[in-house]
């Protein structure tokens, strides 16, 4: 019998089939922990904050990349259930007067990020590097929140907002009042990557006058079938050491988050389904079909170069380190 203990955040997905017990796997036991000095677990610090005393957990996919190559704690390796991925184009809002409308006039400005090594944030500026010639050099990056893993850029600039104290809020507002340009907001993903309606949308709807600076579903689609990378922002994780001791265990859990995913599946809406039909139309593959594809290892080490081109990282830990060895063996 395997025993894990696995840390995972309320509210996601497939994670609360988990949570609840309501899926099993034989021969292996699991122990869900779901808070962290004393309170409910609700965002990546939390998660961070309770990853030492566990053998896997969901994580940020920039973090778990971080743990590697900053030696920060034990190493860690990805495991295929991805609790949020979808293209994070549409993250990037602006406001809707018209002085912002191609990435373009994004250089020499000041860009919002929740923290410089948000996943989300990593990601945008990747797109905007090798697609948009935009160099992280050209902007002065606002940060709402500080890295929680304490990273230090040299060429790169970024600030506080404004000499205030950090808070992901201060930048809504810092972007409606023209005190910085553009702003990395986190959320959304799957079907609402591709296609508006989702909580972005609805998000600058609600606050007013903003707007995505990429709004095109197609234009979306079109960057994700030529990229052939997805935006993966949460993952799950486990320690290389536990892997050392139980090599079963990556297969146990993988079929344990697939039968809680079938779960999800089954209680569904129509109008639920329908979006995810048309997600795996685009994706060429089931979301819910948790392994290592060629797209989603191509993901991986896109994310680690990105990290280390934008001075987040020392070195690029390879493939190898990052993926276990059963399962870069399955089929894509």
């Amino acid at each position: 019998m395997v025993q894990v203990r696995l840390v995972l955040r309320p509210g996601t997905e497939t994670s609360e089939p988990v949570i609840r017990g309501e899926v099993g796997v034989d021969g292996l036991s699991v122990d869900v922990v779901t808070t962290v000095n004393g309170h409910p677990i609700r965002g990546f610090a939390d998660l961070h904050a309770a990853a030492d005393d566990c053998d896997a957990h969901s994580v940020g996919s920039a973090t778990l990349i971080q743990y590697n190559a900053l030696g920060v704690g034990e190493p860690r390796q990805y495991l295929p259930v991805f609790h949020a991925r979808g293209p994070k184009l549409r993250n990037l809002l602006v406001r809707d007067d018209g002085q912002i409308t191609a990435p373009a006039d994004l250089k020499g400005r000041r860009v919002g990020v929740t923290s410089y090594s948000n996943t989300a944030s990593i990601w945008l500026r990747g797109v905007l590097q090798h697609d948009f010639a935009l160099d992280p050099r050209d902007i002065v990056w606002v940060e709402g929140e500080q890295d929680f893993i304490k990273v230090q850029t040299q060429t790169i600039r970024r600030e506080p907002p404004g000499g205030r104290k950090p808070e992901r809020g201060l930048l809504v507002g810092m972007l409606k009042d023209g005190e910085i340009d553009a702003l990395c907001w986190p959320g959304g993903g799957g079907y609402y990557a591709f296609y508006p309606g989702g909580p972005i949308d609805r998000f600058c709807e609600a606050q007013g006058g903003l707007r995505s600076l990429f709004e095109n579903p197609q234009e979306i689609i079109d960057h994700y079938r030529a990229a052939q990378v997805d935006h993966i922002t949460e993952t799950l994780a486990i320690k290389r050491s536990f892997v050392d001791r139980e090599p079963e265990a990556p297969a146990l859990l993988l079929e344990l988050f697939r039968r809680a995913a079938a779960l999800v599946r089954e209680h569904m809406s129509t109008e639920e389904r329908d979006r995810q039909r048309k997600e795996a139309e685009i994706l060429g593959r089931d979301p819910f079909d948790y392994r290592f594809g060629p797209v989603e290892m191509n993901s991986i080490a896109s994310l680690a170069r990105f990290s280390h081109e934008q001075e987040i990282i020392p070195r690029v830990p390879p493939l190898e380190e990052l993926v276990p060895a059963s399962l870069r063996q399955q089929p894509g």
